[in-house]
């Protein structure tokens, strides 16, 4: 590997964690809105398109993202996926 491919990289590294952590913050600062009861329509879409970034298990923020809770039909598993059967979106918590 290059230098300009290490660096490349590392810089990419970078900003993924960066990336990461404001994705994190704004979780929380949805959560704080939710709590509040003043969550707009735009930030619950913006929630649910956060959805594959909610701690598995955070039914707080899962919920109001539209995460089904496990139901016995569907397999259990961390990444959005649709049921080929009834095209419900359903998480695997398997992975996380």
């Amino acid at each position: 590997m290059s230098n300009k491919q290490l660096a490349n990289s590392i810089a990419s590294d970078i900003v993924t964690a960066i990336k990461r952590e404001q994705i994190k913050e704004r979780l929380e600062e949805l959560r704080t809105e939710l709590r509040a009861e003043r969550i707009s329509y735009s930030e619950l879409a913006e929630l649910q398109a956060l959805a594959p970034h909610i701690a598995v298990g955070d039914v707080e923020l899962e919920e109001p993202a539209g995460i089904p809770e496990f139901d016995g039909v569907h397999a259990t598993a961390s990444e959005l996926f649709v049921c080929t059967n009834c095209n419900r979106l359903l998480r695997d918590e398997v992975t996380q």
